[in-house]
């Protein structure tokens, strides 16, 4: 069964941390390589062949390291003025809000409008207020004042 689900939906790929993503591409160039030369190890067990599988590996493994190193590097400065720390979180949610939508605003436009229901505004009545409590389980959910509802 394992086998038949493997030939049929393949391996799934592993996700990279966030830092990896920029190099998406040579870190999957670098990783089929050296499972192609453990592959060929695995096959055909010789001295040179395990030679270039773990001289391959040690390779793989400091290239991962070096763009692992130049991710954390690029973030590393330390703000101690409180306008570059301003400066600094306007960037960040700039570039984390601010984008364009895929959305055309004609489209939005053409959806149909709902009537607003201003019941919703109004404060909770003492009889919706009573019921609530009583829906509460006992000692499970207290107020911001630690009380617990059986108090009222």
């Amino acid at each position: 069964m394992q086998s038949t689900a493997l030939k049929v939906l393949g391996r799934a790929r592993r996700q990279h941390q966030d830092c990896l993503y920029d190099n998406d591409a040579d870190i999957s160039n670098l990783l089929a390589e050296k499972n192609g030369l453990h592959k060929a190890y695995m096959d055909l067990r010789t001295d040179a062949t395990k030679a270039a599988f773990f001289r391959c590996r040690c390779l793989v493994q400091q290239r991962l390291r070096e763009i692992q190193d130049d991710w954390i590097s690029a973030g590393t400065t330390l703000l101690t003025d409180k306008s570059q720390n301003l400066k600094r979180w306007a960037e960040h949610f700039k570039s984390a809000l601010n984008f364009s939508s895929a959305i055309s605003d004609a489209a939005i436009d053409q959806l149909p409008q709902v009537d607003m229901n201003n019941d919703l505004d109004l404060p909770p009545s003492l009889q919706e207020t009573i019921w609530a409590v009583q829906q509460i389980s006992s000692g499970k959910a207290l107020g911001s004042d630690a009380i617990p509802p059986e108090v009222y």
